[in-house]
């Protein structure tokens, strides 16, 4: 009895310790939005919330395991804390934009690895990651992301039109339709759908049955769904050009084919896990 005692004060040590580490990465977050909050702010919070749910669930995993300290979890834990210090004195390092967010990530993990495990440290990574990196650095993320979803977009939207034998051409992100021209912008390459949509679709594929391998490819999906999506967005747009004109690009035509897009990319998704082998449940005895 006095085992099990021992063994429960150090569980209940180690979950103290991590929700404090968790809180300061929360709280950090949580600054960064309040910092930025004229930069969509809905974003920001669908961000914010993707992290909890991770954390809640990351617990989750770590309750039904025994926490226990080995060698070579402090091992890493120094390991990972060396490399931070590392990071730190490389000159001009700090002076990039990712530099700081960076090396609070491997301190952060160097915590975890220290007061509850490697193995645990694995299971609140991807909360450490959004609550310290991506949301601190999301607009700069968003704009990495978009060119290249703009990009696949449009060549994908352009060979399907051809297929269908509408005379379009395309250069970069720009669409030729006789002698007029449509530029796909940030706003039409989902891009300011895409944390709702990552919000939306964790939900959408924890609901499933199935093994964590699995899940992380069922949601490895988003991405595809969300470039097909905006491709059927784009060639929508461009056969309502010839009805409506240019007011399918702004106003109420512009923003529920946005809304069309994300319904569109969470249905595939959702869609996706009927072709995903489940969890098979555990035979009773």
């Amino acid at each position: 009895m006095s085992g099990f005692l021992k063994t429960l004060q150090m569980q209940m040590v180690a979950f103290g310790q991590l929700s404090l580490i968790m809180g300061a990465a929360l709280i950090y977050a949580a600054v960064c939005i309040v910092q930025e909050i004229r930069n969509e702010p809905a974003g920001a919070f669908s961000m914010l919330a993707l992290g909890i749910l991770l954390t809640v669930g990351a617990f989750g995993k770590i309750t039904r395991r025994q926490v226990e300290q080995r060698r070579y979890d402090r091992i890493a834990a120094w390991a990972l804390l060396i490399l931070g210090i590392i990071l730190l004195l490389v000159p001009g390092f700090m002076q990039m934009s990712m530099g700081l967010n960076l090396v609070l990530v491997l301190f952060f993990a160097a915590a975890i690895c220290w007061f509850c495990g490697l193995r645990n440290m694995g299971w609140m990574f991807a909360a450490v990651l959004v609550f310290v990196f991506v949301i601190p650095l999301r607009e700069q993320l968003l704009l990495f992301i978009s060119y290249p979803l703009r990009l696949s977009s449009t060549a994908i939207s352009v060979e399907m039109l051809c297929l269908l034998g509408a005379d379009v051409s395309s250069y970069l992100t720009t669409i030729r339709i006789g002698g007029q021209e449509i530029a796909i912008t940030d706003a039409c390459s989902g891009v300011q759908q895409l944390e709702a949509m990552v919000l939306v679709a964790y939900l959408l594929v924890h609901a499933w049955r199935r093994t964590a391998a699995w899940k992380i490819v069922h949601y490895l999906f988003l991405l595809p769904a969300i470039i097909f999506s905006n491709a059927v967005r784009i060639i929508l747009i461009v056969l309502l050009y010839d009805v409506v004109g240019e007011a399918v690009l702004v106003g109420k035509w512009h923003i529920g084919l946005g809304y069309f897009q994300l319904v569109l990319a969470l249905a595939l998704i959702y869609w996706t896990g009927f072709f995903l082998p489940e969890k098979k449940q555990e035979k009773q005895h």
